[in-house]
C-alpha cells in the first residue's frame, strides 16, 4: 500500500522536475532575446511546452501533481502550478490567468521569432 508520506515525495519530485522546466522556459525566452545563433531552438522549446498546456488543457506534471497531493490528503486549491509555487516560495498571490497569459505571450514571441528568422523579415 502507497503511503501518504510516499505520494508526497513522489509529488515534491514532479515539484522539481517542474521547476526545472520552469527555469527553461525563462531561459529560453531570455536566449531568443540574446542569442543570434539559436534562436530557433528556444522557440520551438516555448512553443512545445505552450501546445502541451493547450493540449492538456493543463501542463501533464501539474496534473500529475495535483493527483498525488489529492490521493495524500493535501487540499488542492490551485489548479496552474505557477501560481501555488509563487505563494509557496515567495508568498506572491498571482491568479491563474495571468501565469496562462504570460505562457500566451512567450508562445507569440516564439511566433514572431520563428517567423522573421525563417522569413528573413
Amino acid at each position: 500500500m502507497v503511503t501518504n508520506k510516499r505520494l508526497k515525495f513522489w509529488a515534491r519530485q514532479i515539484e522539481i522536475a517542474h521547476i526545472i522546466v520552469s527555469i527553461l522556459v525563462i531561459a529560453s525566452v531570455i536566449a531568443v532575446f540574446v542569442s543570434e545563433k539559436f534562436k530557433v531552438i528556444p522557440a520551438l522549446f516555448i512553443i512545445f511546452v505552450f501546445l502541451v498546456q493547450q493540449i492538456y488543457g493543463l501542463c501533464p506534471l501539474t496534473r500529475l501533481e495535483n493527483i498525488l497531493l489529492r490521493l495524500s490528503g493535501v487540499d488542492v486549491k490551485k489548479r496552474n502550478f505557477m501560481p501555488r509555487f509563487y505563494k509557496k516560495y515567495f508568498h506572491i498571490k498571482i491568479p491563474e490567468w495571468l501565469a496562462e497569459f504570460a505562457m500566451l505571450l512567450f508562445f507569440v514571441l516564439a511566433i514572431v521569432v520563428l517567423t522573421r528568422y525563417f522569413c528573413g523579415c
